[in-house]
């Protein structure tokens, strides 16, 4: 069998993918360090992007170079624009409608801000929190997939339960959103296997990156999270390079102009420093390599002192972004460091509910001394002292030996006071002991202010606590949770 350079490429492509696969499996220090990217660059905490992004390239590579190979590639050749088009119209679809379902939500329970929802059932717990600049309204199509085939989860991940107890017609929103992906997927592959002989393995690889995070953030994140801001960048590199006809110089930049008209959009309406973040870097990175590294010719089309200077823009920001993401790779890779004889505050959530203080103690000996404890369930406060420098990921492995249940996460807490107001919302109906649930203490939160409104089933709060807003929100719901077991939903005002 004679194999074409395109289709060897493609199996070339497969294989690496692959490799990097059983390595990512095989070696930890090794899927830290893949999962540290794929964190910088996507988001979530869990190893099943990694595993879901190396095989979704894989596959992806090789239906390619069997639609060649069986001639399906020719049939679709002639739908190529019908194809893109079909394939664009559902992927903005699935975004706009996560971020209609998110807005409809706050404006439902007066949000300003993020809101949370637990759930806890046996051996099963989970918490989920969303907010604008960052959806998990779609992962109810994971718990809707769940529902329809069991087989395919541990139990131990985050599958969107949570939000979906909490959401009206949260079955059809999730089966809705299950579907738009097998369609972007579907659309997806049948675009790029009608295009796969017009473009380079860069083109396809580049398409097939971004079709892939563009998925996961879908349901991960949503349009104004700089989450979306990658793939949506190598979107419009894929489409410049292949469909914009200018000079190479205006082609490669392009993606990057559109792409910062989009984050100073997004930033505007979220209100967050979107062109501060890894997006951006990943972006500038990215042009900085494709425009002096891939495409040399691009620099005869433009005037020599333009070029000139223009290089040393690019070099200072190419070295800028270098340096930014490595460190943010390494953070999300093994964690925040530590130094010894340091004293911190950590949060963790995901330890065994019948841990008590003196096992965590020993778990952790040899790496930190515990010098303050405060844990409600699944959840504690600790102040500690480095006994040697380390990073949450050991910190995290540590408290595994105690052998959770469900995933496990540890947090440092910078020490400054914030001051909030919450809605505590209780769906199935206000209960008469509302103030002993919640309490006036948790961990270190500090109530200041507390209201009933019966009439509308919900208790507003004002806080003042080190922990971040989003932990707090945990804080107060592992605490109801404790004693009560309806639906609770906890919102920042």
């Amino acid at each position: 069998m004679q194999l074409k350079k395109m289709e060897k490429e493609l199996l070339y492509l497969a294989l690496s993918m692959f490799a990097l696969l059983a390595l990512s499996v095989l070696l930890t220090p090794f899927r830290q360090f893949i999962q540290g990217i794929t964190q910088t660059l996507l988001g979530g905490n869990s190893v099943s992007t990694v595993l879901f992004l190396l095989l979704g390239i894989a596959l992806l590579s090789l239906i390619c170079f069997a639609g060649i190979r069986l001639g399906l590639q020719k049939k679709l050749e002639r739908h190529e624009k019908n194809l893109l088009a079909f394939f664009l119209i559902a992927l903005f679809a699935g975004y706009l409608l996560g971020f209609y379902l998110q807005i409809d939500l706050m404006q439902s329970f007066n949000a300003r801000g993020p809101f949370a929802a637990m759930t806890v059932e046996g051996n099963y717990i989970n918490w989920e929190a969303t907010s604008v600049y960052h959806n998990h309204l779609p992962k109810a199509s994971i718990f809707v997939l769940k529902q329809l085939m069991p087989f395919l989860f541990t139990g131990m991940e985050d599958d969107g339960r949570p939000l979906y107890e909490v959401m009206p017609n949260a079955f059809g929103i999730g089966l809705a959103f299950l579907l738009i992906e097998l369609i972007v997927l579907f659309a997806g592959i049948s675009f790029i296997l009608s295009k796969i002989k017009k473009i380079k393995l860069m083109d396809a690889a580049t398409f097939f990156f971004a079709l892939l995070s563009l998925m996961i953030v879908m349901v991960n994140g949503g349009i104004p999270s700089n989450y979306f801001i990658p793939g949506f960048f190598l979107l419009c590199v894929f489409l410049s390079m292949n469909y914009f006809k200018g000079l190479q110089a205006v082609k490669v930049f392009l993606p990057l102009l559109v792409a910062l008209a989009l984050t100073a959009f997004l930033g505007r309406l979220v209100d967050e420093a979107f062109l501060e973040t890894t997006g951006f870097y990943f972006m500038v990175l990215f042009t900085g390599i494709w425009f002096y590294a891939g495409f040399k010719k691009t620099r005869k089309e433009l005037p020599k002192l333009f070029s000139f200077l223009l290089l040393l823009l690019m070099v200072y920001y190419v070295f800028s972004a270098s340096m930014f993401l490595s460190n943010e790779v390494s953070k999300n890779a093994f964690g925040k460091q530590v130094m010894k004889q340091n004293i911190t505050s950590i949060y963790v959530y995901g330890l065994p509910e019948k841990a008590d203080e003196a096992e965590i103690k020993q778990a952790l000996n040899g790496l930190a001394e515990v010098i303050d404890l405060k844990k409600i369930g699944w959840a504690a406060l600790m102040q500690v002292k480095a006994e040697k420098d380390f990073r949450l990921k050991e910190f995290e492995a540590a408290l595994k030996e105690l052998k959770p249940k469900t995933y496990l996460i540890a947090e440092q807490i910078t020490d400054f006071d914030r001051f909030n107001f919450y809605q505590v919302h209780f769906l199935d109906g206000l209960p008469e002991n509302t103030e002993s649930l919640i309490g006036r203490e948790i961990m270190d939160i500090n109530i200041t202010w507390f209201k009933e409104i019966r009439e509308k089933n919900y208790v507003e709060i004002a806080t003042k606590a080190k922990t971040p807003d989003l932990l707090q929100m945990l804080s107060i719901l592992t605490k109801i949770k404790e004693n009560y077991a309806g639906r609770v939903l906890v919102v920042r005002i």
